[in-house]
């Protein structure tokens, strides 16, 4: 086991209370801090740690010490590119003892967690930490600060000693779990870079973990696992034998077509922004990412008496959680821009309060495995989800075309 020199942020003595407990023994240790981790040296005593504390940081007095909270970073410290990473493997990713890892490698592990933290506080509250650590991650994307990078990794780090059994509700939990699915996104497109081919992109999703309380899970276990647990298996046949078999006592136990689209895998053929999820605003959000979705995929044409819909590929893929494709079209239909509506409008039949889909053909849109880095859109709360029974002269009538906008009632 070795560390380059050159990509040592810090060193210090650690107290007692971050030590590992060892009855009846008086080790001594010490933390040695790099980009992507934190090392750490037992030592027989606190005098064997002091020479190894004075001679590390004597070495690197001779060099710009980054990241360093005491000391500002220099310019010339501010791109990644100039750190050196002995092995980027073994920085970035674990490969556990403690765990049946797989193929699967841990990403969380720029700290180690020696005792549970079982305080009432922010630091391991699983819902406003999720929060944190996609706002991090969005910004640690587009920043370069070897402090900002460190600060992101040491913060997901914290995942390790939450308890997932506090989360007080479903909306509690699918609220973190989405979070959590979008951080481990741009977590893994920070360290491998997005991915461009579908076999890549079904590697990347099946081999990066995070541990997460007293487990570790994979972003497809993730999100097929734990987010999708209650939800349809995909439509492609063969699509079943790669997606995950665990189980996961926290999954979740409810069922919402608007899951699907409220997880971004960042490829182009989705939207490029993601939301925060917070359990109080849950339901607007997820209309919100829903609508996002559909105003930017959702196509038609119109020729004769018949309109043709293009729809997410998603839409196909999960195609029971929308039901027969009459019902699918009555389900998202509100979500759809103002035209696309106005076109169903000569498809609706209101003496048996259904479309005729007879005149209306269902395309999918081309899914494409090509990704890129996701930023943050913010809850407007111009789509609230709450739909109202009313009539308008253009709409028909007896059926659900009107929502709120702001509080007030808008075709």
């Amino acid at each position: 086991f070795r560390i380059a020199t050159t990509s040592i942020l810090s060193v210090s003595a650690m107290t007692k209370d971050d030590c590992p407990p060892f009855l009846g023994h008086d080790y001594a240790f010490l933390s040695i801090e790099s980009i992507g981790r934190c090392t750490y040296l037992m030592l027989a005593s606190q005098e064997e740690r002091d020479i190894w504390l004075t001679t590390i940081s004597k070495l690197l007095t001779d060099r710009v010490v980054y990241g360093s909270e005491s000391s500002s970073l220099p310019p010339e410290a501010t791109n990644s590119k100039l750190l050196d990473v002995d092995s980027p493997a073994h920085e970035f990713m674990h490969d556990s003892s403690m765990w049946d890892c797989r193929k699967r490698r841990i990403y969380n592990c720029g700290t180690f967690s020696f005792r549970s933290d079982r305080t009432n506080n922010d630091s391991n509250n699983p819902t406003v930490l999720a929060q944190r650590a996609l706002e991090k991650a969005v910004q640690t994307m587009s920043d370069e600060s070897i402090s900002s990078r460190r600060y992101f990794l040491k913060l997901v780090s914290s995942f390790k000693t939450i308890q997932i059994k506090s989360l007080e509700s479903e909306h509690h939990k699918l609220a973190f779990f989405l979070n959590l699915y979008h951080t481990m996104v741009l977590h893994a497109y920070l360290i491998l870079g997005p991915p461009s081919t579908s076999l890549r992109f079904i590697s990347l999703f099946k081999d990066v973990a995070y541990q997460v309380g007293d487990d570790i899970m994979s972003l497809a276990e993730l999100e097929h696992c734990i987010l999708r647990s209650q939800m349809s298996l995909p439509s492609s046949f063969l699509s079943r034998f790669v997606i995950p078999k665990s189980h996961y006592s926290c999954h979740l136990q409810i069922s919402d077509y608007r899951i699907n689209f409220a997880l971004n895998c960042g490829s182009i053929s989705t939207p490029a922004q993601v939301l925060v999820y917070s359990p109080d605003k849950l339901d607007g959000q997820l209309d919100d990412a829903t609508r996002l979705a559909l105003v930017e995929t959702t196509s038609y044409q119109h020729g004769g008496r018949d309109v043709v819909i293009t729809l997410p590929k998603v839409c196909q893929w999960y195609e029971q959680d929308f039901g027969k494709p009459d019902e699918a079209v009555a389900l998202l239909e509100p979500y759809f821009r103002e035209e696309v509506r106005e076109r169903l409008q000569s498809c609706w039949q209101s003496e048996i309060n259904a479309f005729d889909m007879s005149r209306i053909w269902i395309r999918y849109e081309d899914f494409s495995f090509a990704c890129r880095a996701l930023t943050l859109r913010e809850h407007q709360h111009l789509w609230n989800g709450r739909y109202v029974r009313g009539s308008a002269n253009s709409l028909p009538t007896n059926r659900v075309f009107l929502y709120e906008l702001n509080g007030s009632v808008s075709s």
